[in-house]
C-alpha cells in the first residue's frame, strides 16, 4: 500500500515539474499558432516533434525501425489532436 502511494506521488510530482517547464514554451506557442495553448497541450507538441525527429532522422536504419518510429509517431499526433479538440468543446 505503501509503495502505491509513494509511486503515485513520485508521478504527480513529475507531471507537475514537467506542467511547470512547459509554461514559457507555451507561450511562444500560443504566439505561434494565434490561439491559446496550455502546457498540456505544448507537453503534445512537443512529443509530436520528437517522434517525427525519431522518424527522419536515422537515414538507414532497418524496415521494423521505421514501422515502429511511424506507429510513434500517429499515436503521438493522435494524441496531439484529442488534446487540442478537447480544448474547443
Amino acid at each position: 500500500m505503501f509503495l502505491a502511494s509513494q509511486k503515485k506521488s513520485f508521478s504527480f510530482s513529475l507531471e507537475s515539474a514537467l506542467l511547470s517547464l512547459a509554461t514559457p514554451v507555451s507561450r511562444i506557442y500560443s504566439d505561434l499558432l494565434e490561439q491559446p495553448v496550455n502546457p498540456r497541450q505544448t507537453l503534445h507538441l512537443l512529443h509530436v516533434q520528437l517522434a517525427v525527429l525519431m522518424l527522419l532522422l536515422p537515414v538507414g536504419a532497418h524496415l521494423s525501425y521505421y514501422a515502429i518510429a511511424a506507429l510513434w509517431c500517429a499515436l503521438a499526433l493522435n494524441g496531439c489532436v484529442k488534446a487540442f479538440s478537447r480544448q474547443k468543446s
